[in-house]
């Protein structure tokens, strides 16, 4: 699954049948389109929706897209938008860029280079909520662990044939990692074996998956063999 396709995107247009036609074409890739007919309106919608991302044209009358931007990320610092516009428009392009927008969209649109600019614009917005989960899932670990001691479930325990996880040294702090979904997750499959005192069937009920996936993700990160059983 692509990054936009789990994504809400608000998409202003003062131009109706543009509107419309855009709409149509973005509700292929995205999780849910909600188009805005302005600034105005967009600014109510995306006080009344979960917004993952934003696309406006720039040239809009009442509020045009620079001033929408400037406050939505006033009231959402870090939500990604995408300005539709002219490349020939360089003030507006500077003033975008000065803002910290994600990106731009040339006119005409190239379908192609659209979703392209989208998709970059929404996977950090993907990579984030899949980074929440994997910390809820550990904190709920941890606390599932402290409940019995620091040990293990004895039925949980009981359960497995599998191999004892050879000894690693401790997982460094998520805020030692780099910022990737690679370094995060290894770092959950560690921490996790860790809680769970090297019992693969019992960290991987910890991160709410069963056995054989959790060994797929230990073979793929270099924590275990593939041949092992």
């Amino acid at each position: 699954m692509n990054a936009l396709s789990a994504c809400t995107l608000l998409y202003v247009e003062d131009e109706p049948a543009l509107r419309s036609e855009m709409t149509t074409f973005l509700a292929m890739h995205c999780a849910r389109v909600i188009p805005a007919a302005g600034g105005r309106q967009a600014l109510e919608l995306a006080a009344d929706n979960a917004i993952d991302l934003v696309m406006t044209d720039i040239r809009m009358p009442e509020m045009d897209g620079l001033s929408l931007s400037k406050r939505l990320l006033e009231s959402n610092p870090g939500l990604p938008i995408v300005l539709y516009t002219a490349f020939t428009e360089v003030q507006s392009l500077i003033r975008g860029i000065e803002l910290g927008v994600a990106g731009f969209v040339q006119k005409p649109t190239n379908a192609a280079k659209l979703v392209e600019v989208l998709e970059k614009a929404a996977l950090p917005v993907v990579q984030r909520r899949q980074i929440s989960e994997l910390s809820r899932q550990l904190q709920n670990a941890v606390s599932c662990l402290a409940k019995v001691g620091g040990h293990a479930p004895a039925p949980l325990a009981a359960e497995t044939g599998a191999p004892e996880h050879n000894p690693l040294p401790a997982p460094e702090p998520p805020e030692a990692l780099p910022l990737s979904m690679s370094a995060i997750e290894k770092w959950a499959l560690r921490r996790a074996l860790d809680a769970a005192g090297g019992k693969r069937m019992v960290a991987a009920r910890l991160l709410g998956m069963n056995y054989y996936t959790f060994k797929r993700h230990l073979v793929r990160h270099g924590l275990a063999d593939d041949d092992e059983s």
